[in-house]
């Protein structure tokens, strides 16, 4: 009989049992978070929590970004309890393992990618080879024909037994994975030990591993997307993901993450979609390339493991975009770094007691070298370090190097990376705050909107201002802000001729 890996009586969605279903469960109560009036998650507060100068922490590399789109969440694992995943943009994945045995000459082996469903399987890869398959994912080309036989599942709701399951055992028929992408291998061993090495490598059991466009994502800009299912019943969910497309748009990953139950569990008719799509819009914008042609400006492409915090998932995500998320007139707001125009005016008689402001950034806050690392599909779609920008003209005004270094795991492509990067280390230098109380005629304003501030008391302070905090004031007289200053021309700070530099993957990196 075959291996079944995990408990069999889980559920995947609040309620919803799968299946089979290799059980192993969505918090969807007790570990989920809500988004709470006062949240915030600007871009320059986003910039000063990912940099570091010496490198993540232990306590970081063990669970916070630095754990987010890692490798061994990307992998294969065998465990009992292992996690489970969400593929979002696009990505190169292993799987959790739910079946598996060997009856030679055959080695069967049975994956879970991701337990919403994958919108394309593009290509696989055994071991670092690329696999050519026809439509029916039968091998075209030597060493692997008549030795590799794979059927995947997408994941529908409706999927039944995995065809290669119900070919090759007789196993009862709620033996399936409703929901769950999936995949399931049968290798041949070859005709003998050298054979096996070279058709598989010197492990015990092939890697094997798909490039695969994730989950579709609700568009509020496309007329067909539902945007109210209730992901607690499965069957609204899914008939919800039926009308929707993948895409790897950053906005709206974060806005589907930001609903989700095992995401920031906000619901989906509270976000702004409204927002969303401006923000959406923003990221598709084309940007070009040195070398010629362009690509959108902000996306998300990894994958998520669902044991780790959603709103340290969330902040990770926002570096793709150097977004952030608020509550905003009784919803929340997903937003990208947008240039954004002035929403009111604040003057002195608005101004409720007396306010604090700081004229310039603390030197150790400010950077003119900034490096990074991000995703690269030419490198097996694994994290490689991104190239280094220095401004030679801000180090001899510093008097020194000052360095920053973020981390970006959703982010593909080091053009990409070097945009997002450069807009990072240009709002070090963005430094004047304001921190204040004023009338509740500022009610409307939230985290992320953009305000002129006037006073004729410290003209000094006069300026453009992005509201980075937003609170109720005690006994509710007033609004208690701070105020970061903003440079709406940051966003598009870019010409593709000039600022992008030449990049290679080192070559150990490479390798």
């Amino acid at each position: 009989m075959p291996v079944l890996v995990g408990s069999l009586a889980g559920s995947l969605l609040a309620g919803a049992g799968v299946g089979l279903t290799t059980a192993l469960t969505i918090g969807t109560s007790a570990g989920s978070v809500l988004v709470p009036v006062g949240v915030s998650l600007a871009a320059s507060a986003l910039a000063r929590t990912l940099t570091d100068k010496s490198g993540p922490s232990p306590a970081a590399a063990a669970g916070g970004i630095a754990a987010i789109n890692a490798p061994e969440v990307r992998g294969s694992v065998k465990q009992a309890t292992a996690p489970l995943r969400v593929v979002f943009g696009e990505a190169r994945v292993g799987g959790v393992l739910y079946f598996y045995d060997k009856i030679p000459p055959f080695l069967y082996l049975g994956l879970m990618h991701s337990i919403l469903p994958i919108s394309e399987y593009r290509d696989l890869y055994i071991g670092d080879t690329l696999v050519l398959l026809n439509n029916v994912n039968t091998p075209l080309a030597a060493p692997y024909v008549n030795r590799l036989v794979v059927n995947a599942q997408a994941g529908l709701d409706t999927d039944a037994q995995n065809t290669r399951i119900a070919a090759d055992w007789s196993l009862p028929a709620d033996f399936r994975l409703p929901g769950v992408a999936n995949s399931v291998f049968r290798f041949h061993y070859g005709s003998d030990f050298a054979e096996f090495e070279a058709l598989w490598g010197q492990v015990q059991v092939p890697r094997a591993e798909w490039v695969v466009r994730g989950t579709p994502v609700p568009d509020p800009r496309r007329a067909a997307h539902r945007l109210d299912p209730d992901p607690r019943d499965p069957a609204d969910l899914y008939d919800a993901i039926a009308s929707w497309d993948w895409s790897n748009n950053a906005s709206l990953i974060q806005a589907f993450w930001a609903a989700m139950p095992f995401g920031l569990n906000a619901s989906f008719g509270a976000i702004r979609w409204d927002e969303v799509a401006r923000a959406a819009d923003f990221d598709d914008e084309r940007v070009a390339l040195k070398g010629g042609g362009s690509q959108a400006r902000h996306t998300i492409d990894g994958v998520v493991s669902l044991d780790q915090k959603p709103l340290t998932v969330m902040e990770a995500m926002l570096t793709a975009n150097r977004g952030f998320i608020s509550p905003s007139r009784g919803g929340v707001t997903v937003s990208s770094s947008q240039p954004r125009d002035p929403v009111m005016t604040i003057t002195d008689s608005d101004i409720i007691g007396g306010f604090t402001f700081r004229d310039d950034q603390p030197k150790r806050d400010l950077a003119n070298v900034a490096s990074c690392t991000f995703i690269a599909p030419d490198r097996a779609w694994q994290d490689a370090t991104g190239p280094v920008l220095r401004d030679e003209a801000l180090i001899a005004a510093d008097g020194e190097e000052l360095e920053m270094s973020v981390r970006m795991p959703f982010t593909s492509t080091h053009q990409r990376a070097q945009r997002v990067l450069r807009g990072f280390r240009d709002e070090t230098r963005t430094g004047r705050l304001i921190t204040c109380v004023v009338s509740l005629r500022a009610l409307g304003l939230v985290e992320g909107m953009v305000a002129r501030f006037e006073s004729a008391i410290w003209p000094a302070a006069n300026g453009i201002y992005q509201v980075h905090e937003w609170g109720l004031a005690e006994s509710f007289a007033g609004i208690a802000l701070v105020l970061a200053e903003y440079d709406a021309q940051i966003a598009r700070a870019w010409n593709a001729a000039a600022d992008e530099q030449a990049f290679a993957l080192e070559v150990e990196e490479a390798a």
